[in-house]
């Protein structure tokens, strides 16, 4: 049996490039090992060298920019693409053909966000001069279009699930109703709406893993070869495009899908443990509600989206369920029973921090209610059971983590400023953030992700394969508690068992906060005339708008300057 893997990318923002190149890593390794096991399948077990077991990726889930790269993975796997190592003493990778590499790190810079393009209307009818969104979304267009129909050298690799369920968090702005019924003379009932909402793809010859994963109503199929020009495809890069869309930052994205799909939808219901054991309504189960409709949908369901960590920045029921095949049953949480697991890449695991404790000005108040009103919405209390358990081998976490660098930085990330923007502002931030994502992962794989030795996942190990790897024990890091000798889910092989270097060099200087004043202002102007057009000719608004735009523009531009300069001094970035 393969031990079955349910990937979760949490949002990041720019913080992608390090998902970006924790995921590089895994890939490599994975076929790194894949290979050779092949090279290897002719030679009897008494002279193998290599660990034979199978792992099988199942499904994959992100919300916001974890949405972009399971969006640019649905396609990348179906492919043969270098990983982007660096050498020893190289301050900068110097090849790319990496699809990762490219859409995180390459594409997408703060001048392109600058630019005013997008008041200058488009091909498709849209009109010019309406401010959407603070920053300039079009070359994210471009970008995510370029990806869509990027290919290469077309291969099935075997640790990859021949359907690949992909599902991707969204921010659904129109909502969905449900409805509870109540006893009474009114006759009314409780409404509500669900707006935490996702999108759902199964991608068919990435992986030719055994796969017992049924895709239901909902799933649409992406076939490769992947085609930009295909509605399916399409939809996935318009879907990932919204789970990122950061509020009021990024344009927001209008996303149709049939209403049929959310008959679909299951939800956890309570069992009755007064009925009979064998009663089917005795365990809690997940049950099928239909939404509560005002009125019939006919067609096509239409709604507008933002960034889909909002309401649910880490995926992880949406993996599990698949995991589970869909049954309201746990993973195996002990270490030698456990054989599927949800694997989590967080850019930004920070404790949790509190609000006000005491009274405030009324508008001191604002930024603490948002964000009260985000962290509840992603308060998930059925995983707070095994929040403290260490000895649980069903899930796993890779986080940033460094030692080298600025110690008092706020954030490991280089990106982590200015609410982890502050990766578009400097290709050296993303470059960095990259290769320590591959740093990570290479330590996370060789300490962290194991089982104890005599998990059945082992058993098809040649004797001196489990010796050798035995005697490696000074790599693995079992959990508190226990002193079990563990082996590797993910065995390390030739390149990527060699200690990778600390990485790229803290990047210092790598933007300069003087040298953006002129885009800003243009930026600030531009989308000032566009809000004056949008409003129209309201004249009230007009009279205070024009005076305080003469009084305030210059001190807006101070402002982003100021605050752009602050976060690079808190990450210490500044030269």
């Amino acid at each position: 049996m393969a031990f079955e893997i349910g990937l979760v990318m949490a949002g990041a923002v720019s913080g992608g490039a390090y998902t970006a190149g924790v995921m590089d890593f895994m890939i490599e390794a994975l076929d790194t090992w894949y290979g050779a096991m092949k090279d290897e399948a002719h030679l009897p077990p008494e002279q193998q060298t290599v660990p034979r077991h199978e792992v099988l990726l199942k499904a994959m889930a992100g919300a916001s920019a974890g949405s972009v790269t399971a969006s640019i993975l649905a396609i990348a796997l179906a492919y043969r693409f270098p990983p982007v190592r660096l050498a020893a003493g190289q301050n900068a990778p110097t090849m790319s053909g990496n699809p990762l590499f490219e859409g995180w790190v390459n594409s997408v810079d703060i001048q392109d966000l600058l630019s005013t393009t997008d008041f200058d209307g488009n091909a498709d009818g849209e009109p010019a001069h309406r401010l959407k969104s603070a920053l300039n979304s079009r070359k994210i267009d471009k970008t995510v279009k370029g990806i869509l129909g990027s290919k290469g050298l077309t291969m099935q690799r075997d640790w990859v699930a021949s359907k690949l369920p992909v599902q991707l968090m969204v921010g659904n702005l129109r909502g969905v109703p449900y409805g509870l019924t109540f006893r009474g003379a009114s006759g009314n009932g409780h409404e509500m709406m669900r707006h935490g909402d996702h999108m759902s793809f199964c991608v068919h010859g990435a992986g030719s893993g055994t796969s017992t994963f049924i895709p239901g109503p909902g799933y649409l199929p992406l076939v490769h070869p992947n085609d930009s020009d295909t509605a399916n495809w399409r939809q996935l890069g318009n879907a990932a495009m919204a789970s990122s869309a950061f509020p009021f930052a990024l344009r927001p994205r209008r996303l149709t899908r049939s209403p049929l799909d959310y008959d679909h939808r299951t939800y956890l219901q309570a069992g009755d443990c007064t009925l009979p054991p064998g009663d089917p309504l005795h365990c809690s189960t997940y049950q099928m509600i239909f939404p509560a409709w005002s009125r019939p949908q006919a067609g096509e369901y239409a709604f507008l989206c933002m960034d889909g960590g909002i309401m649910n920045n880490e995926p992880i029921d949406l993996v599990r369920s698949v995991l589970t095949d869909g049954e309201f049953e746990r993973n195996p949480r002990e270490g030698v029973q456990a054989h599927r697991a949800v694997l989590l890449v967080d850019p930004f695991l920070d404790p949790a921090s509190y609000g006000p404790d005491e009274e405030r000005p009324l508008h001191e108040l604002l930024f603490p209610l948002l964000g009260a009103w985000k962290s509840q919405c992603r308060f998930k209390p059925e995983d707070l059971s095994l929040a403290q358990d260490t000895s649980v081998y069903s899930r796993f976490v890779i986080a940033p983590s460094r030692d080298y660098g600025p110690t008092d930085a706020e954030h490991p990330l280089a990106s982590g400023g200015l609410h982890a923007f502050l990766g578009f502002f400097g290709v050296d931030f993303r470059r960095h953030d990259y290769q320590l994502g591959r740093r990570n992962a290479q330590q996370f794989l060789r300490m962290h992700f194991t089982l104890p030795e005599n998990n059945p996942l082992f058993t098809t190990w040649a004797p001196q394969v489990r010796a050798t790897w035995l005697a490696k024990t000074e790599y693995l890091s079992p959990p508190p508690g226990t002193t079990a000798l563990h082996l590797p889910i993910i065995p390390l092989l030739g390149d990527c068992d060699t200690m990778l270097e600390k990485g790229l060099p803290w990047p210092v200087g790598g933007c300069d906060p003087a040298r953006l004043r002129a885009s800003i202002k243009t930026r600030i102007a531009a989308a000032y005339d566009a809000f004056k057009d949008d409003i129209g000719a309201d004249w009230k608004i007009r009279l205070w708008l024009l005076p305080a735009w003469l009084l305030k523009k210059n001190k807006i531009v101070d402002w982003a300057v100021g605050a752009l300069t602050e976060a690079l001094e808190k990450q210490k970035l500044l030269r």
